[in-house]
């Protein structure tokens, strides 16, 4: 009996010393860093950092002030862990969350969303695992919804022409609709990599590309294929890597699609 108790005090105890203390994720929101479009922010997840109860991984509070119906892009990256994001609302209720960008291909972390409400954004910097540690950097990207007079007039179908200048925030197109029509969209550039999305008259994302299909399995140009009913669109060109490259023309074509017969 004795030597029975002895074994189980002993499982106990390892138990105890195998259990890792739990940091409780407590910030004042005022003294969180803000999160500014533009200008990116970075930071370290370490032992010294919150964590979550729920599964351990460690974490860091940022902000973003957002007003109601603007459109935001968060990214985050990192060299050494995969990084996963989660974005709060004022009211604390939970507006987005996502690990693996979708538009992308790596485990970079992403959220492209409108935000419903006006004032302070709560965004957690996490890992995907209780042992992803190391530096981070998070963007933000920000855009008004579209809205009649912000771009350039096109009809349906249309070829236009346009030129971004560095730093700039994409080449805005609107175009109206007044039945259900399948168009196809492509934006072609010998200057720069191009990426062409489409957001309807409230601003949310209908569709996105970065590089359409080619024959000969490579191309920097950007094309779609939707179905859009009546109504006020816009289409939004803008480089890929908007840091580095994308000074230069670009060339922008939209055409009705019919069905085979």
């Amino acid at each position: 009996m004795r030597s029975l108790l002895a074994v189980t005090a002993l499982l106990l105890l390892s138990i105890t010393v195998a259990q890792q203390p739990v940091t409780s994720p407590i910030y004042y929101l005022s003294s969180a860093p803000r999160l500014e479009a533009g200008m990116p922010l970075t930071g370290v997840l370490d032992e010294r950092s919150g964590r979550n109860f729920k599964d351990g991984t460690y974490l860091d509070v940022l902000t973003l002030r957002g007003e109601a119906g603007e459109y935001v892009e968060l990214h985050a990256s990192s060299s050494a862990f995969d990084t996963y994001l989660t974005l709060f609302a004022p009211d604390g209720s939970l507006v987005d969350y996502n690990d693996d960008d979708p538009l992308g291909f790596s485990t970079d972390a992403a959220i492209r969303t409108t935000l419903p409400a006006t004032g302070t954004y709560v965004v957690v910097v996490s890992g995907f695992s209780p042992w992803d540690l190391g530096p981070y950097t998070v963007t933000l990207s920000s855009r008004e919804h579209a809205a009649a007079g912000h771009g350039t007039a096109i009809e349906v179908p249309s070829l236009s022409h346009g030129r971004l200048a560095h730093g700039d925030d994409g080449g805005r197109f609107e175009f109206v609709l007044e039945e259900v029509v399948a168009i196809g969209i492509e934006a072609r550039s010998t200057q720069f990599d191009t990426t062409l999305e489409v957001l309807d008259e409230f601003g949310y994302s209908l569709a996105y590309n970065d590089d359409a299909p080619a024959t000969n399995g490579s191309t920097t140009d950007s094309a779609l294929a939707i179905l859009l009913g009546p109504g006020r669109y816009s289409l939004v060109v803008q480089s890929y890597f908007m840091d580095a490259v994308g000074d230069g023309s670009f060339e922008l074509e939209v055409v009705r699609l019919t069905p085979e017969r």
